[in-house]
């Protein structure tokens, strides 16, 4: 299983990396998550074939995870997909989503390849063993994360987030943990009232879960920023691996959890 971020930063990106954004990909499988930058364009430098995307998760209704939903669909209408896609999103985020498509007049385009609207809460089989199974997280709107099984692995990501109490009752174990990190243990308070968490937080959810490595993702700009949150969430985490990811970097979910000394 490979994973590739388009960008890792929340609604304000940086020069090097944008909105939280990724792609999820085994052998004969591809997944997306969340719609933000230029999607298309960002699976051509991925190495991913845009027709063949096999699902797109849309965590939630907030700006930098939903904006490029319609330049998504739009641009593969051009390019004359005709493989049905999968859209995962809990009922109020598919509302916005149709919404959104409308507004562009995509949903009643002439020729325009299927799209399919679930809520996976009991599992969806993406392709060749792989299955998703989305769940309930605590942000200000609706919003999903998602627990994602393919080769003997399993990949947990909570989207935006305060922290998550039941997060192994609804999640499980998990080898990979991508989890918010919007701020420092400081900043806690007002982090946690509109529904984020800091990289301490980040730290005990993976702790928690059992994972051995650690995404941090939704960080504010700035190196300074970065490399703090990398090292609150260390002094919690000891033992795995700790990674903000950068753009278009593949990683290799095997290779991380073999490096991460667990």
């Amino acid at each position: 299983m490979e994973l590739i971020f388009f960008g890792a930063h929340g609604a304000v990106p940086a020069p090097e990396s944008g909105n939280v954004s990724f792609l999820l990909r085994g052998e004969d499988w591809a997944m997306m998550t969340d719609a933000s930058g230029n999607p298309v364009q960002s699976l051509l430098r991925a190495g991913a074939d845009p027709l063949e995307l096999d699902c797109l998760v849309l965590s939630h209704t907030h700006t930098d995870h939903l904006y490029a939903l319609p330049s998504l669909v739009h641009t593969l209408w051009m390019m004359k997909r005709r493989k049905p896609l999968v859209l995962l999103s809990d009922p109020v985020t598919e509302t916005r989503a149709k919404e959104l498509l409308s507004l562009f007049g995509l949903l009643t385009r002439e020729g325009l390849f299927p799209l399919r609207f679930l809520y996976p809460e009991d599992g969806f089989d993406i392709s060749g063993g792989a299955e998703i199974r989305l769940f309930p997280v605590s942000h200000s709107v609706p919003t999903s994360g998602f627990r994602l099984t393919a080769g003997g692995l399993c990949v947990v990501y909570t989207s935006d987030t305060a922290p998550l109490t039941a997060l192994r009752a609804d999640a499980g174990s998990a080898d990979i943990l991508i989890h918010e990190a919007s701020g420092a243990a400081a900043e806690e308070p007002e982090l946690n009232a509109v529904g984020h968490s800091s990289a301490r937080q980040a730290a005990e959810a993976a702790v928690t879960v059992g994972a051995r490595v650690l995404f941090l993702c939704h960080a504010p700009p700035g190196d300074e920023s970065v490399s703090a949150l990398i090292l609150e969430a260390e002094r919690i985490f000891r033992g795995g691996a700790v990674v903000f990811p950068r753009a278009f970097h593949t990683y290799r979910a095997d290779a991380l959890i073999h490096s991460s000394g667990m």
